[in-house]
């Protein structure tokens, strides 16, 4: 975690090349991956081990690519750019 609190952005060793951001929870009994439009995200138990948070991403790869690629285009259906802004359309 940086110094300001926010979530640091991770690298995980190949295969899977998928960034993500790792954040902890008090509340978290297990390992959570969570895709949504801003990008993938890893929580974890207070006393995980970074490595799990590699390893989930890991096992889960095939997944979390499918549902980057469903966002992906759910944006491009909806008009919504890449900047998050509404792309608005007029007939």
């Amino acid at each position: 975690m940086s110094e300001n609190g926010s979530a640091d952005l991770r690298r995980p060793a190949e295969p899977a090349d998928i960034a993500y951001r790792i954040r902890r929870s008090e509340r978290a009994r297990r390992v959570r991956v969570t895709v949504d439009a801003t990008g993938v995200e890893v929580v974890l138990p207070r006393r995980a081990a970074e490595r799990e948070a590699a390893a989930a991403v890991r096992e889960l790869e095939p997944w979390i690519r499918r549902r980057i690629r469903e966002h992906r285009r759910a944006e491009e259906v909806v008009g919504w750019g890449h900047a998050g802004s509404l792309a608005l359309w007029r007939v």
